[in-house]
């Protein structure tokens, strides 16, 4: 029977034995698994003697074997002591395995706290009204009348955001091109070119001089300034379809009434999906606010090496170069100390609450998060699911993501929001 000691109320000593008599058992099973598909010279296939196997891989054998009896005897001991580990325990001491012998091992193992006065029943959220103004559909009517709109060729001069098919050459560094497409303001060219271009005609052709940037692409032109002869052969203006019932027919409604219904109904979706998504925050933070108690220890340290390495992707120039400057990574981490603490706390609530209102995930959960988490980043399904199907760990992280997230959404149903149409 495993021994169980309270070192603080989220730290445990778990003191376990395994006997050496199925140690031994499990030894001798490896072996035999071994003699099964091993092939040696001299030896039929299946008739290699144990001792021979044992003296070339009993090594090997023994690390494996130990490896998969401790992890066994850990989770019965987790089990039977009915405890509920928050993180990875940790061997107090090293150990010195030796055959024939009981193994006797003392982790040390973060618990979760007993959380007392968790009440979330009387938590009232204001939901904000939401409406959908004329203005947001016309701006989105807009957006689609822009992306079809087409360039269409003018007899007119270069103007703004016109589109010039040009010739041009470059003489001193022995330049010549036929046919270039250029937008008029944008920085693919020196803005010299835009300067030159506008007023021109089809047929026209103009010299000037350019200042090409010290970064530009082509490495003969940078931090040059050269003389430039251009001439027009094109000019195409935008044109942008009108918004009728004939521009909603082509996006497959039978009148603009009916595109614009549907336009409305999609923002006002995306207004509640953005709404609820608040609303969980807010909650959330309520319910970090409204108790404390000890945190485990090892949860904030992983917690701290998290947000750490977060910190560095962002802003990798803020942290010190190797080798580090320990003072400024100390301050740096106790500066990310309190968002740590509140996740972690987070986290611990929200498993106290999920398994209190007997909150499950399954296939069709993680599916509808993953792709609710594309919507909002803007990348395709396939990106998370490969991104979080990488390791283990990223897969636990996502299960442990889908969990919280459906606790918030349970416990959402259940509280007060104010302010609701």
């Amino acid at each position: 029977m495993p021994e169980i000691e309270d070192i603080s109320q989220t730290r445990k000593r778990l003191k376990i034995e395994i006997p050496a008599l199925a140690i031994e058992e499990k030894i001798r099973q490896a072996l035999l698994d071994v003699q099964k598909r091993i092939k040696m010279p001299g030896f039929r296939p299946g008739r290699v003697p144990l001792e021979i196997i044992e003296r070339k891989f009993g090594k090997e054998i023994e690390q494996e074997v130990i490896e998969e009896i401790v992890t066994e005897y850990y989770a019965r001991a987790i089990e039977e002591t009915n405890i509920k580990p928050v993180s990875m325990p940790v061997l107090e001491e090293e150990f010195k395995f030796e055959r024939k012998a009981p193994l006797k091992l003392t982790f040390l193992v973060d618990v979760r706290p007993e959380i007392k006065d968790l009440d979330y029943s009387n938590i009232q959220l204001e939901q904000s009204e939401i409406t959908i103004s004329d203005s947001e559909v016309e701006e989105v009517l807009k957006g689609l009348q822009e992306n079809r709109s087409v360039y269409e060729p003018v007899d007119e001069p270069v103007g703004d955001d016109d589109l010039v098919v040009m010739d041009y050459e470059i003489p001193e560094v022995n330049m010549t091109y036929s046919d270039q497409v250029f937008k008029i303001g944008t920085d693919l060219f020196p803005q010299e070119f835009s300067i030159a271009l506008k007023g021109l005609k089809k047929g026209e052709s103009k010299e000037f001089e350019a200042k090409f940037p010290d970064d530009y692409r082509r490495e003969e032109l940078a931090s040059k300034t050269l003389k430039i002869k251009v001439t027009v052969k094109e000019v195409k203006r935008k044109e942008l379809p009108a918004i009728d019932d004939e521009f909603a027919k082509d996006l497959g409604f039978d009148t603009l009434e009916e595109l614009k219904n549907r336009i409305r109904e999609n923002l006002l979706k995306k207004k509640e999906k953005a709404e609820r998504f608040r609303l969980m925050g807010e909650l959330l933070n309520k319910l970090v606010d409204s108790v404390d108690f000890e945190i485990p220890q090892q949860m904030l340290d992983d917690q701290l090496e998290v947000e750490l390495e977060e910190h560095r992707k962002k802003s990798p120039e803020q942290l010190p170069s190797p080798p580090h400057d320990m003072r400024d990574e100390s301050a740096l981490i106790e500066e990310l100390r309190p968002q740590a603490i509140r996740k972690v706390k987070a986290s611990i609530i929200l498993d106290v609450i999920g398994e209190r209102e007997g909150v499950e995930i399954n296939e069709d959960d993680i599916k509808g998060y993953i792709i609710e988490l594309s919507q909002r980043l803007l990348v395709s399904p396939e990106f998370i699911v490969k991104y979080y199907m990488s390791d283990a760990q990223k897969r636990e992280a996502l299960k442990t993501a889908v969990y919280e997230n459906k606790v918030l959404e349970t416990i959402l149903d259940k509280v007060t929001k104010k302010g609701q149409k």
